[in-house]
């Protein structure tokens, strides 16, 4: 996390002025305190030459008294963390090893602010395919050694719940009087268990199941005696449902707020007001609600946005923030007030004028897929372009994990803009922009959906006149490496040009090479999942004699998640059977991983690469190679 507020109003958070490389720790005392600058990463080992570390998490104590600070480098995602005592910002000696609190547990503070859990890796080089193999929660006490381990909860520590050993335990945010126990792995649902505090505490080891997979819950919230959650059981959409904590019933809850047609239910937050919750349409159009004696009541906002985020002290207070952005509006963050109705804005950095963006406007559309499903479609671009066929577009697409691309101040898709170009963000089936259903209709045996909506978007701007084939690139990161890949090698014909951004491209050796990606890509085990993984495999369906667009592609080689051998072995292929003109680059990053953990100067270095090959691709005559004019 961030930005964390505590609740004696201590305000710890991240800011990078313009000219620095890496985000500082600040701290101010209540919104209107004077900023203080708690920790500057250049300082972390400054005596060790060649690091260039940032930090990537914070967590303060329940008091502000103490913060965990989460130290990166180079794109690598295992963590060194450091604890400092707020007031005379003294860093203890010790420094926590072998987690990664930005990704998988985070840092859970006990009442007493002197200990706290994490999870913590046990093989401490992520490309290990044991690597997420026995990792385990451990409870740490502020200066003592942390290579003495405390395990509290662990398949090693807990045989008798039957862990898998391959699936990483976590501690979530509990009550006063229950620790909840998760198993992290890329399922949309995970099983959970339950145990008192105090039994934790004095290593009793009384946990118990609290729901399955099959439950299909999500959210979970614990308040004195009750659990609240969101449900998809029986259902299409989220429902907000309550039930209670020494008798729980999942399948059938007492029904708060029932699901929507249209609308997705996202985060809630508990107040002494009410329960505020925002919802979502295609991923895209955000509202937001205050739930209070059994009426939802719609809240106006500042202004219309794509994606909210809340923030609240609790269930004994009435603040409430709210931080509202659009594909175009830069973040802004506003604290609530229900007396009055109003938002009074609360932005720890100055709202930049960005006069130059004026101009650029935002449509929210649907395309109609082969089959008939509507497929979201974000374009953003200049209000003044010409629908003649001849404009630069870009399309981003992912469709994995029910992860959804809500909209956010995306400063590289403006940018693209301002140079002529048209962004596009294709919402994909694998996401969650319209619930589980949206994730299972591009999922395994459904995966091609994912990639073939991405051609069926393409072709309607073609057909709409934003653009032609001789002007289009498409842009996949990650898991969207298989998105783009084998919309790539379905249809070469229709694009100019394809990015492939730390891909996943070779699926069937992949799943063997990281476990843990079965879950969401299938199986070898069995024929049907052989086949799935066989057709969504990009490296496997390049073929001999075809021409292809141009294409860069990228690999860190610090990457934990797509080992830096698999971009790598495509463009090794494409390479050798492509036989068009069209060039085909590799570009490897010595001092970088999957994308995050650098400074920003070294991302912006990556993504200038990144557009400035597309729009030398797409034609844009202020990226074309100059002639030798040497004599």
């Amino acid at each position: 996390m961030k930005f964390n507020i505590t609740n004696n109003d201590k305000y710890f958070y991240l800011k990078k002025n313009g000219n620095e490389k890496a985000a500082k720790l600040y701290y101010r005392e209540g919104f209107l305190g004077k900023e203080q600058l708690l920790y500057d990463p250049v300082n972390y080992k400054s005596n060790e030459p060649n690091h260039e570390f940032i930090i990537n998490y914070i967590s303060p104590d329940l008091v502000g008294n103490k913060t965990a600070i989460a130290m990166v480098e180079k794109g690598k995602e295992l963590a060194e963390v450091i604890i400092m005592d707020v007031k005379n910002k003294y860093i203890y000696p010790e420094v926590i090893t072998n987690t990664m609190p930005a990704n998988v547990g985070g840092i859970k503070w006990l009442n007493d602010n002197s200990r706290f859990f994490y999870t913590y890796f046990p093989i401490n080089n992520p490309k290990s395919q044991d690597f997420y193999k026995n990792t385990q929660v451990i409870l740490y006490k502020i200066g003592t050694n942390p290579k003495e381990l405390t395990d509290i909860f662990s398949a090693k520590n807990n045989p008798e719940l039957k862990l898998d050993e391959k699936k990483s335990p976590i501690i979530l945010d509990s009550n006063d009087k229950y620790y909840v126990g998760m198993l992290l792995d890329n399922n949309y649902y995970r099983q959970t268990f339950i145990i008192p505090k105090q039994d934790l505490l004095e290593d009793k080891k009384t946990w118990k199941p609290l729901y399955t997979k099959e439950d299909k819950v999500r959210s979970l919230q614990l308040v004195d005696n009750d659990l609240y959650f969101l449900s998809q059981y029986n259902a299409q959409n989220y429902k907000l449902c309550k039930t209670n904590i020494l008798v729980p019933n999942f399948k059938n809850p007492e029904i708060l707020i029932p699901e929507r047609n249209d609308e997705m239910i996202g985060q809630y937050r508990f107040t002494k007001d009410g329960i505020y919750y925002t919802t979502t349409k295609n991923g895209v159009e955000a509202k937001l609600y205050l739930y209070k004696e059994g009426k939802s009541i719609p809240i106006k906002l500042p202004f219309p946005s794509g994606n909210i985020n809340l923030q609240a002290k609790g269930k004994d207070f009435s603040e409430i923030w709210i931080s509202c952005s659009g594909w175009a509006n830069e973040e802004q963050r506003f604290k609530y007030d229900l007396k009055k109705r109003s938002f009074l804005p609360e932005n720890i950095t100055p709202i930049t004028k960005y006069p130059e963006f004026d101009d650029i406007i935002v449509e929210e559309i649907t395309v109609k897929a082969r089959d008939g499903e509507e497929i979201p479609l974000s374009l953003i671009y200049n209000k003044n372009i010409k629908r003649n066929g001849n404009n630069p577009v870009l399309i981003d697409s992912y469709g994995f994990y029910g992860y959804s691309r809500n909209p956010f101040f995306a400063r590289t898709y403006l940018l693209w803009v301002n140079q002529g170009g048209v962004m596009a963000v294709a919402h994909v089936r694998g996401g969650g922009e319209k619930g589980e259903q949206w994730r299972l209709g591009g999922y395994k045996e459904t995966k091609p959906n994912t990639w073939k909506d991405l051609i069926d978007c393409t072709e309607y701007l073609i057909k709409e006149k934003y653009t032609s084939k001789s002007k289009v690139a498409i842009w996949g990161a990650s898991a969207g490496g298989i998105t783009v890949g084998r919309a790539m090698t379905e249809r070469p014909d229709l694009f100019k040009a394809v990015i492939l951004e730390v891909p996943t491209t070779n699926v069937l050796r992949d799943v063997l090479s990281i476990s843990n990606n079965a879950d969401e890509y299938g199986t070898l085990k069995d024929f049907k999942g052989f086949k799935a993984l066989l057709e969504m495999d990009a490296y496997y369906h390049i073929k001999k004699g075809i021409k292809y667009p141009a294409t860069f592609i990228t690999g860190g080689i610090n990457d934990p998640r797509v080992p830096v051998w698999e971009p790598a072995k495509f463009a090794a292929k494409l390479m050798a059977n492509n036989v068009s003109k069209n060039p085909v680059l590799l570009q490897i990053d010595y001092e970088g991983g999957h994308g995050v953990n650098t400074t920003a100067v070294h991302g912006h270095s990556n993504l200038s690469d990144i557009f400035a090959f597309a729009f030398w691709q797409l034609g844009h005559p202020d990226y074309q190679p100059k002639e030798n004019t040497k004599k």
